[in-house]
């Protein structure tokens, strides 16, 4: 039955199961003469179970219907008599309703009542999950997407995963081909190297032979004493991931994948693997003389 219904008969059902345990409670341990004899007993079991059915009338078709062991139209016709023909109640079967009808009716009410209390934790349950998950998500950062907050920051929610990497980031390229990886890796490091001077452009000559280009020295794309133990490390240990790297030759893991991200993009180093389980190693043809 819906749970509103029942909500709105609980306080009349518990009305009902309340005057049947006291009802009960009057008879407990007496005989039905000494019931007879003592007409405050029997008043006040007489009061108690008009109570239960003045209760009755209140609960709603849908109620009593769900509940098909409790005689409904029964007890409110008890009830009836006893508030319209008090003269003409026959304490007899009173006696017999306390001893015979009310141990059931408390029953049954109880374990109607128990299951309306277990389907309103339930619905209680189900509303609080509903409102934690219609709460506003937190946009997403940088941090939360497992990017290197110390380069990208925070990030909207609706940037793609490649945009949210930093620039510097190997794991922007994890979706890309081998040889698109090799072509953006070689466009960048043409820029870098004209930017800095090392790499100096001719123009065309008159007639049409290609570009000439200067000589790089391998060893100049190493910045310092850091990148330098790094590289020498890889070529003798072979591919190792950052944070072995870190932990052998003691330099912070911040550093260490700032430097292979560097020493990557500048063609020394290649990466085997992919996300945590990536691995640095020296380009076979980089030689560091």
């Amino acid at each position: 039955m819906p749970l509103s219904a029942a909500k709105d008969d609980r306080a009349h059902l518990h009305d009902m199961l309340e005057s049947a345990q006291q009802a009960a409670s009057y008879v407990s341990g007496q005989t039905f003469d000494q019931f007879w004899d003592d007409p405050k007993t029997r008043d006040a079991v007489a009061m108690r179970l008009t109570i239960v059915g003045e209760a009755a009338r209140n609960v709603s078709p849908t109620t009593a219907t769900a509940i098909p062991a409790v005689p409904f139209h029964q007890i409110r016709g008890l009830r009836n008599r006893i508030a319209h023909a008090y003269d003409q109640v026959d304490f007899r079967e009173v006696w017999k309703i306390t001893q015979n009808d009310l141990k059931p009716l408390i029953s049954e009410l109880e374990r109607y009542l128990n299951k309306l209390k277990q389907q309103q934790d339930e619905a209680e349950r189900m509303r609080q999950i509903q409102s934690q998950t219609s709460q506003p998500q937190r946009p997403a950062t940088a941090r939360s997407l497992g990017c290197d907050t110390t380069m990208s920051g925070s990030l909207p929610l609706n940037q793609s995963l490649t945009n949210a990497y930093s620039p510097y980031d190997p794991r922007r390229f994890d979706h890309l081909s081998e040889e698109e990886v090799i072509r953006r890796i070689g466009a960048i490091l043409a820029v870098a190297l004209l930017r800095s001077g090392r790499l100096q452009s001719q123009p065309p000559k008159s007639d049409g032979a290609p570009v000439a280009f200067a000589r790089v020295d391998q060893a100049s794309l190493l910045r310092d004493d850091t990148e330098r133990q790094i590289v020498s490390f890889l070529q003798c240990a072979g591919p190792t991931s950052p944070m072995v790297i870190g932990r052998t030759l003691d330099i912070p893991q911040r550093v260490i994948t700032r430097r292979l991200t560097r020493l990557r993009a500048n063609g020394v180093c290649g990466i085997e693997g992919k996300t945590r389980a990536v691995r640095y190693r020296v380009r076979d043809d980089f030689s560091g003389n």
